[in-house]
């Protein structure tokens, strides 16, 4: 049984899962009425969440919303959001170790209603690592077959470490059970329908004051976790530089493996060639917000925060780009910067993806004869792999960053 635990990090691996381009999302636009049916009347925590984000104030229930394509992502999202999903706390000495599958993942048995489940995604390195500081232990010794040591240390600190106590996330399918994520006590439920209704709302109320329509580029939809690319339709026009798009990128997941979190994104055509274009994303820490799970539901109202805090990402953004007509042509340091971030990333980047920048830095067709945008434009084709092209857009805001805080910090020295 030489498997290696853990490796559901990967949303198009979950039980659960839909990718839908602009295309297939199409321009329909969803109704206030139709969110706020993602809140579930059963639920406390999305009881409280309705209390505090009232859709009246945004108009009649009938008005659409000023989002393209939210029509069709709410139809599909009810789809695959299913009801089969629920959530026990259990102590350690109500659990029963069974043992591993053929793949490697943990079968456990839960004495009170007599149930057995099996670990998908993440939960069986996710089990013995957070209860018995194991995980590595546990992967080598499946590696080498020593699945006898792994149940003679499981079931003698099951009785040892009984009374610690954690969430248990299940979801069903085809009649079988499974162990989805192991939270703290203390974790809030923000699952996705929550947040999908919250940034929502928060984007159909900045579109209204700021007379903009956004559109749904991409989505991606799975039991458990949500990444959804918006864009504005609106440009700004930044002479000497090009057009700018703003976007944004709402993101959960309900296992842990990511925040809930709305980020700001943008995309710069070129003034000079419309063809060309590259889209950015800031780091993490100046996203719009970033909840985490362990959020109170009395500060998630104050996390959520101001809809100012958008405009002024945006003009953050405004200011940055415009440094760039400065930037006329991208100087070797910044292509092998480029180059390095990449080909060095193992854990973000496929060893195909590293290898077509490796041609492109090679065969020097990003050279110091083009600009930013022009350079950035012909990076993004060595993928087309969604989580990839995403981390590549950290990597352009990262080096834009620096780029100009290099710039400003020269004009400061003393002639």
């Amino acid at each position: 049984m030489a498997v290696k635990i853990g490796g559901g990090r990967v949303m198009k691996n979950h039980l659960y899962y839909l990718e839908l381009n602009a295309e297939q999302l199409g321009k329909s636009s969803a109704n206030l009425e139709r969110l706020g049916k993602l809140l579930r009347p059963d639920r406390d925590i999305d009881i409280k969440v309705k209390e505090m984000f009232p859709i009246s104030n945004l108009g009649h229930p009938t008005k659409e919303l000023k989002i393209k394509g939210s029509k069709v992502l709410l139809t599909e999202f009810k789809q695959i959001d299913i009801e089969a999903k629920f959530d026990k706390i259990e102590a350690l000495s109500n659990i029963d170790y069974i043992g591993l599958t053929d793949k490697g993942e943990i079968i456990l048995n839960f004495k009170d209603d007599k149930s057995s489940s099996t670990g998908i995604y993440d939960f069986t390195y996710e089990f013995f690592e957070v209860h018995f500081h194991m995980g590595k232990y546990a992967n080598f010794c499946i590696k080498n077959n020593f699945e006898d040591l792994i149940k003679e240390n499981v079931q003698e600190l099951l009785v040892k470490l009984g009374s610690v106590e954690k969430q248990y996330r299940f979801i069903v399918k085809n009649d079988e059970v499974f162990l989805r994520g192991l939270t703290s006590k203390t974790y809030r439920n923000y699952n996705n329908n929550i947040a999908l209704f919250i940034s929502l709302l928060y984007l159909n109320k900045f579109a209204i004051e700021n007379e903009i329509v956004f559109s749904i580029e991409h989505a991606r939809i799975s039991d458990s976790a949500i990444k959804i690319i918006l864009e504005q339709e609106n440009a700004v026009s930044i002479p000497g530089v090009g057009k700018v798009y703003f976007g944004i990128v709402i993101s959960n997941s309900e296992i842990k493996q990511s925040t809930f979190s709305l980020e700001i994104r943008y995309k710069l055509v070129d003034e000079e060639d419309s063809t060309k274009s590259f889209t950015a994303i800031p780091v993490l820490r100046d996203s719009i917000f970033n909840v985490y799970h362990n959020t109170g539901i009395a500060k998630l109202e104050e996390k959520v925060g101001d809809i100012n805090t958008l405009k002024n990402a945006q003009n953050s953004i405004l200011t940055l780009i415009k440094e760039i007509k400065e930037i006329r042509t991208i100087s070797d340091d910044t292509i092998f910067n480029l180059f390095r971030k990449i080909t060095n990333n193992q854990q973000n980047f496929k060893a195909e993806t590293r290898q077509n920048m490796q041609e492109l830095y090679e065969k020097n067709i990003i050279n110091n004869t083009l600009n930013l945008i022009q350079a950035f434009d012909k990076t993004t084709s060595i993928t087309s792999d969604f989580d990839e092209r995403v981390f590549l857009e950290r990597i352009y805001h990262e080096l834009i960053s620096d780029l100009i805080k290099r710039k400003q910090k020269n004009k400061e020295k003393p002639v």
